[in-house]
């Protein structure tokens, strides 16, 4: 997240097309500016290349979400979990904890 920049965008887009990932997992504002930066260079993932995408740390706003789902082609499940391990929920493919 850090180290994201409109600089060095381009070459996590070139990344993201390169890598064989199934999933993708991140803060929703990390995943929000590397979806868009896919979007905004004509390059999103095909649907279904990518089966999900899981979003955690962060309140997932509906923007975000429509973007990311967008960019990476894939359903975005916004996932919860204690650092304790006392719990740990994952939304449904009904989207039933927006």
């Amino acid at each position: 997240m850090y180290h994201i920049s409109t600089r060095n965008l381009p070459a996590y887009v070139d990344a993201i097309h390169r890598t064989p990932a199934r999933y993708v997992q991140g803060y929703p504002s990390a995943l929000h500016l590397v979806a868009r930066a896919l979007i905004d260079a004509g390059r999103p993932l095909e649907p279904g290349r990518i089966k999900a995408v899981f979003s955690s740390s962060e309140s997932l706003l509906a923007f975000q979400r429509e973007a990311i789902e967008a960019g990476f082609g894939a359903p975005v499940r916004d996932h919860y979990a204690a650092t304790e391990l006392v719990v740990s929920m994952t939304a449904c493919a009904q989207n039933g904890s927006t």
